[in-house]
């Protein structure tokens, strides 16, 4: 529950951060998206624009604590990120709860230290 509530003022954080950067252009702010809220399965949660029109593919990872604070990345979100290369964007928010700060990450692979650490288990067919 706690993880959800995070996760929901995250998102309505990266809503407004998205309509403030697109402020000097309310044609395409007023197309932004909040994907998550009908499909969570896309990779990203919000779908916006660059400011030279350019769709803009965001995840939002949100904490409580510092912007520093490790957070968990799905191998559907790395394959988003590696599908829409140049389109998608970590949005880092930090200090969600008292003074929300927030930063861009867009190139994981340069700006993250990434770690395997569950893998999905299924049994193998059994032939007899």
């Amino acid at each position: 529950e706690r993880n959800t509530a995070v996760g929901r003022l995250g998102e309505a954080f990266a809503l407004a951060y998205e309509r403030w950067r697109l402020a000097e252009h309310p044609e395409l702010a007023k197309k932004i998206v909040h994907v998550s809220l009908e499909d969570d399965t896309l990779g990203y949660d919000i779908r916006s624009f660059e400011t030279d029109g350019r769709e803009r593919y965001v995840e939002v990872k949100a904490t409580e604590g510092p912007l520093a604070t490790r957070f968990f990345i799905s191998a559907n979100e790395i394959a988003c990120a590696e599908q829409h290369a140049h389109q998608f964007v970590i949005l880092r928010v930090g200090n969600v709860r008292n003074k929300p700060v927030c930063c861009e990450i867009r190139d994981l692979n340069a700006e993250l230290d990434l770690k395997p650490t569950v893998f999905e288990c299924a049994f193998k067919l059994i032939t007899e």
